[in-house]
């Protein structure tokens, strides 16, 4: 399975929406992560300028990172 989010639409969501609905991982995710058996991640914004410049709101749209990290290494050891 392969999961892609394009970086205008994670802008676009970054900026315009309240902080309490951003970082939120769907239960389909967390359930696939359970079954695969390999995963390919690709971190971080290709513009580290609009992260720093909006940084609450970009901490907000990725704070599900520890848990992700926590759950996929429960799922894969």
């Amino acid at each position: 399975m392969l999961l892609f989010e394009h970086e205008e639409a994670f802008w676009k969501c970054a900026e315009s929406l309240p902080e309490e609905k951003l970082g939120k991982v769907g239960q389909h995710e967390w359930a696939a992560m359970e079954k695969a058996k390999g995963y390919v991640l690709i971190l971080g914004s290709a513009s580290f300028t609009k992260a720093w410049k909006n940084f609450s709101k970009f901490h907000a749209a990725v704070s599900y990172n520890q848990e992700w990290y926590e759950r996929a290494k429960r799922s894969n050891a």
